[in-house]
């Protein structure tokens, strides 16, 4: 199951880093960690959805890779890491903009 779950954290950062390398400009690490968490957050919506569908029976009848699939989305979704640089992303740009605020008073 870790290796799905580590598997899983690349996947949302590659996917990141293709988007920040297509489109962006400016502010790439900022970038890249705001849209790796967005990502991460999205395959955890997704995910409810999977998780729907053991149902009340149990696991009749799922396959043990989507059941590892769900619960190694949801630990990266506990892990601190992506939400940490999320957060640095943030700060960052508001750091950035009051510099710019300031220096044009």
């Amino acid at each position: 199951m870790i290796i799905i779950f580590l598997i899983f954290f690349l996947i949302c950062y590659l996917i990141s880093f293709l988007i920040v390398k297509r489109f962006i400009k400016k502010n790439k690490w900022q970038w890249f960690f705001i849209i790796g968490w967005i990502v991460a957050l999205l395959g955890f919506i997704i995910n409810v959805f999977l998780h729907h569908d053991f149902g009340m029976d149990g696991f009749a009848n799922i396959s043990d890779l989507k059941i590892a699939l769900v619960f190694s989305i949801y630990e990266t979704m506990l892990e601190p890491l992506h939400h940490i640089l999320f957060l640095v992303a943030v700060i960052w740009f508001i750091v950035e903009w009051y510099k710019k605020k300031k220096i044009f008073k």
